[in-house]
């Protein structure tokens, strides 16, 4: 989940970011000393992600004032990177409602020096631990912006372009998450199978009666369905950053169903 998410907000950078961020974030998220995160949604702004009501007030300076609270941000702070570039959503002011309204925003966990060294604390404060059923290997936060304090953020890529923009990093990790079941359904039938093998009833292991044949055979039938899907998919991927358009409607015709 670390890692995965950081390549995800690194790629945005790679592709619609100023040869500054790049050159100033780039090299420290591919050595693996600052992480990555993206933070869109909001109590009352899941799905209905065009209901953000984080805000990024413009400064003398050319950045701006990030102020809001996101929610069930994956792998949101954690003590494995120096520092959390944390990629926001958040609206400007006069924006049009809904997504056509949102921007894009690199904010730090921490203030980055001129040197490029970690600087104070740019007032991004995990006030909240959410409850998952599963993925307790990573932290799963409620991100508070501006709390404490003016929180400062750079636009990344053009106003009103948010949404689109974080679609790069999302598309990968609706992949991700896709790989994430397709592990968990072929290890559950390797080891339905292990145990058919061993157990046994009516004189015989019970893999070998009909009835828990099939149950099997459907078990690795979607497993390995949902295998070819994401190798599929992954594929999309390659084609796509070759400029293949077919390609880009198909991952986002099967992205959502992973």
């Amino acid at each position: 989940m670390y890692y995965g998410l950081t390549q995800g907000a690194m790629n945005v950078i790679l592709k619609v970011g100023s040869q500054e961020q790049k050159d100033l974030y780039v090299p420290k998220m591919m050595e693996g000393s600052w992480g990555g995160t993206m933070c869109l949604t909001e109590a009352g702004a899941g799905s209905d992600v065009g209901n953000a009501k984080t805000t990024a007030k413009p400064l003398d300076n050319g950045q701006y004032a990030i102020s809001g609270t996101k929610i069930f941000i994956s792998s949101g702070e954690s003590d494995l990177y120096e520092n959390n570039i944390h990629l926001v959503l958040a609206r400007t002011p006069g924006s049009p409602e809904g997504t056509k309204g949102l921007s894009l925003f690199i904010v730090p966990r921490f203030k980055i020096n001129e040197d490029g060294s970690n600087g104070e604390s740019n007032n991004v404060r995990c006030t909240k631990l959410e409850e998952k059923m599963g993925l307790h290997g990573q932290a799963t936060c409620e991100l508070t912006f501006g709390q404490d304090g003016e929180c400062v953020g750079e636009l990344i890529g053009k106003e009103h372009e948010g949404i689109v923009n974080m679609f790069i990093m999302m598309n990968e990790a609706r992949l991700l998450c896709g790989l994430q079941g397709e592990s968990q359904a072929n290890l559950v039938y390797m080891l339905t199978e292990q145990y058919a093998k061993e157990r046994s009833q009516f004189g015989t292991e019970i893999i070998n009666l009909p009835d828990v044949k099939r149950m099997l055979l459907k078990m690795r039938s979607t497993a390995r369905g949902l295998r070819a899907l994401c190798l599929y998919t992954g594929n999309l991927f390659d084609k796509a950053e070759k400029g293949d358009e077919q390609a880009e409607k198909e991952i986002a015709l099967f992205t959502p169903i992973l």
